[in-house]
Order: structure tokens, then C-alpha cells, then sequence
């Protein structure tokens, strides 16, 4: 049984590169929407601490 050819070899790998990428860069989203939140004011995602301890991050941006 002889090899499969290199194009179709690196096609799938390439193929699985790519979702590897999307996957984590949808990770990347998901955490960035959720820091994002976390320092607006409309949503209460502080887990209860106090306000005061987020706003130096605030005024870093």
C-alpha cells in the first residue's frame, strides 16, 4: 500500500491547523468579551468585591 500523496497529506494538516486556530482564537474572543464586561458598569460581575478594587484598572485604559 503506497502513501497517500504529500498535497493531500498537507492539505489535512493545514486543514487541522486551521481549526486549531479558530478554536483558540475564539477563546481569546470569549475571555476579552468578558474581561470587557467585567469593568463596565451595567453588569455586576465583580463576584461581590468592592468597586473600588477594579478601578485602577479602569483608569489603565
Amino acid at each position: 500500500m503506497k502513501p497517500p500523496p504529500v498535497y493531500l497529506v498537507a492539505h489535512h494538516v493545514i486543514h487541522i491547523l486551521m481549526r486549531i486556530v479558530g478554536f483558540t482564537q475564539a477563546l481569546y474572543d470569549i475571555a476579552r468579551d468578558v474581561r470587557h464586561h467585567r469593568m463596565s458598569e451595567d453588569l455586576d460581575l465583580t463576584l461581590g468585591l468592592p468597586v473600588e478594587m477594579f478601578d485602577d484598572e479602569r483608569a489603565a485604559e
